[in-house]
Parts: structure tokens; C-alpha cells; sequence
């Protein structure tokens, strides 16, 4: 079976964009919906995922705490300002 390309179908699981029954693309890994859950298929969303570091998943919880300070800094945010 040879490859199929990205403007003609899914790389993944080698289903054409115009066939019967395709489901449609994702917009950030750009393969089908079915193979964007998959792990095992390179470059989908699942696979990109599941390689991300500890790291990289506690950036939010970092971001919110820098944010808390911030918000908590009398010298930055006086008596008479709020953040609605």
C-alpha cells in the first residue's frame, strides 16, 4: 500500500478526504478524528500528547501562581484598582 498524501487523505490510517464516509479532519494535527486519538499514530494530537514532559503539563499551575502574586502585589495593583 503506498502512502497516502496529506492533501489527498489521512496519513494515518490512509483514508481519502472525499471518500464516503470520512468523519473529517483535525484542525491541529491535520489526520482524521479517528487516528487523532490514537497514540501509535506519529504526529497526531493523542501521540503529541502523550510526549510531553511533567514539565511541560505543570506550566499552567506555574502560570496561575506567577498570576496570584502579581495579583496579590500591593506595589502593582493598589487598594483602589481591582481586577474584574
Amino acid at each position: 500500500m503506498s502512502k497516502v498524501k496529506l492533501k489527498d487523505g489521512c496519513p494515518g490510517c490512509g483514508q481519502l478526504w472525499n471518500a464516503k464516509g470520512s468523519e473529517g479532519q483535525c484542525s491541529r494535527c491535520k489526520r482524521c478524528l479517528e487516528c487523532c486519538g490514537h497514540e501509535n499514530v506519529e504526529y497526531s494530537c493523542a501521540h503529541k500528547f502523550a510526549r510531553r514532559t511533567a514539565r511541560d503539563r505543570g506550566y499552567p499551575a506555574r502560570s496561575k501562581a506567577a498570576y496570584d502574586r502579581w495579583e496579590g502585589n500591593h506595589t502593582i495593583l493598589s487598594h483602589n484598582r481591582r481586577i474584574f
